[in-house]
């Protein structure tokens, strides 16, 4: 950050600032800005050898030589020895930049301290978002706080509440993510029994000359790591030809 700016909390604004990177920034103090009810600095990084804050500041980088870099994404990467590298105020997972980087070396943050610095989506050697599992959806938009989505599936086709009329023939059809591993079978099914296994992409099946009654579906999913989960019940009706 360089520029020049003034901080002025006050009783009803309050006012704090932490893993801040200020190159060069000249800081005007104003109104309750020294008053730490109001106001609090600190783990931030400045060229002054002093503290631009006057107050707080104890875990400060002080007479910082930023040394930007140029990266993929732009011109404000640290180097990938940068003394401001794990020095923030808390992990960067809290952040929501489990999947930002600071370095042109493109090592995520992960749940290590927060560096102080400009933060880029970490990308591939094409300069592409990282996708870990190769579903087309980076990691940064699937997975932001790097805890894992895990196996998730969901019944998407019927909808819950539809009706059919015997002998119906009923599209069943299930999404699923599966951020950590690779889908091996959906299974879909009438209660706890199964209809039909798919193990391949689109999982869909076509449920043929279904019989009058009051259906519970589900779909179950299972992956190469083991895992096993569940979808949340979709109810359905085929009612006869005279209506019942």
């Amino acid at each position: 950050m360089n520029r020049n700016f003034t901080l002025t909390p006050t009783a009803a604004t309050a006012l704090s600032v932490k893993d801040c990177a200020l190159d060069g920034a000249l800081i005007s103090i104003g109104n309750l800005g020294t008053n730490t009810t109001y106001a609090g600095y600190d783990y931030n990084a400045y060229t002054n050898a002093s503290n631009p804050f006057q107050i707080g500041g104890s875990h400060d980088q002080k007479s910082v030589s930023f040394n930007w870099q140029t990266g993929p994404l732009g011109r404000f990467y640290l180097t990938n020895n940068s003394v401001l590298i794990n020095t923030g105020h808390t992990t960067a997972d809290l952040l929501s930049l489990y999947h930002f980087t600071t370095q042109t070396n493109q090592v995520k943050e992960t749940n290590s301290i927060v560096d102080i610095g400009y933060h880029y989506v970490a990308v591939d050697a094409f300069g592409n978002p990282i996708d870990t599992n190769g579903n087309g959806i980076p990691d940064y938009l699937e997975d932001i706080n790097g805890n894992g989505q895990g196996l998730t599936v969901t019944l998407t086709a019927p909808v819950s509440g539809s009706a059919f009329t015997e002998p119906a023939t009923i599209l069943l059809q299930a999404s699923v993510i599966d951020w950590r591993s690779v889908v091996t079978n959906v299974t879909f099914l009438k209660a706890s029994n199964a209809i039909s296994s798919v193990a391949t992409a689109p999982y869909t099946f076509s449920w043929p000359i279904v019989a009058a009654g009051a259906y519970t579906l589900n779909a179950s999913a299972f992956d190469a790591a083991g895992l096993s989960v569940t979808s949340a019940p979709v109810s359905i009706t085929v009612t006869n030809l005279c209506g019942y």
